[in-house]
Formats: C-alpha cells, structure tokens, sequence
C-alpha cells in the first residue's frame, strides 16, 4: 500500500477506536500532508467564524469537531483511494457506509463501526489486492473482520443487506423488513 494511503487507514482505524486517541491521530494528521492542508482549511473557514488564523493541527481539531473530522477524513479517504477507480466504485463505497451507518442502531450496532465497515467492504475493489490479506492488517474486531470476508454474523446484516439489494435478491430485504 503507497505511504499516503497507508495513513489513510491508519487514521480511519484510529478513528474506530473508542474513545478516540487524539494524540494519536494528531501524528497521522502530521505525517499526512492533504489531510493536514484539508483540516486547517476548514477550521480557517468562513464557516467556524473564527477571528484568528487557526495554526496548528491540535487547534484546529478541537475547532472542527470529532464528527466534521469523520467526514473530512472519510471524503479524502474515499477520493485517494478511488483515485485511479471509476467514481461509481467510490460512490457505492460512501452508499454501503451511510447504508450500514443508519442501519446499526436498528441492530444494536456501533454507527461508527458500520460505517466503516460499509467503506472498506469495497477496499479490496480499490486496492486491487485481495480481502483476506487486507483485513488481517486493519485493526477490527474479529466480528467485523468476519463481515468483511463474507460471513454471516450479526455485525454483518447491514452490509448483507446491502449486497442482497444490489443483487435484486429481495428475499434478504423481505425477511429484514419484516423483522424490523
């Protein structure tokens, strides 16, 4: 995995983690140039109202906000590692994580970790490498490690769920319907 993109899942891992290692992610925010520029361009937005010029990465993490950070990070993982991929592999990326997002306290699940287990189920599309090496390296719970590779668990019913609608098999989506 090129260096850039491997600080991109070492962000987005840390930012699975709860509660969230701010000096952690601070370092992978160093280390990575566009999502340093990308964050200090947001906190000196017109949009946080600030009056000073905002210059360091702490400062502006602080000002942004955990959730505005998710996104920031989320959008600029998705573009770096659909650089080189059509857009509809990126798009049906962000659609499977908002999908298992909305989908995980129906099931008593982490939105967090839905979420990002919707992003990454397409990773191995991205990275041209298969799953199974993939998922070894990224800090999950087994669980969830498990739905990314296929099996059927509680942790993976939304991304399941997902995968049945793009297929048109509706029994899945039936049977979910009636259950919720």
């Amino acid at each position: 995995i090129p260096p850039n993109r491997l600080n991109y899942l070492l962000l987005l891992a840390e930012l699975a983690r709860t509660p969230l290692d701010l000096g952690k992610v601070i370092a992978i925010v160093k280390s990575e140039t566009s999502i340093c520029y990308r964050l200090l361009r947001l906190a000196n937005s017109a949009q946080m109202g600030m009056r000073r010029e905002v210059t360091s990465v702490r400062s502006a993490m602080l000002l942004v906000g955990e959730d505005r950070f998710r996104r920031l990070v989320t959008v600029a993982l998705s573009n770096a590692l659909g650089r080189d991929h059509p857009p509809a592999l990126t798009s049906l990326s962000l659609e499977r994580a908002r999908f298992c997002e909305l989908m995980a306290p129906l099931i008593g699940e982490s939105s967090t970790e839905q979420y990002l287990l919707g992003l990454l189920s397409l990773l191995d599309a991205m990275l041209e490498t298969p799953m199974k090496s993939l998922v070894s390296a990224l800090p999950l719970r087994p669980e969830a490690k498990a739905a990314l590779l296929g099996a059927s668990n509680p942790v993976a019913v939304p991304l399941s769920l997902f995968r049945s609608f793009e297929k048109g098999d509706w029994g899945p989506c039936a049977a979910a319907t009636l259950e919720l």
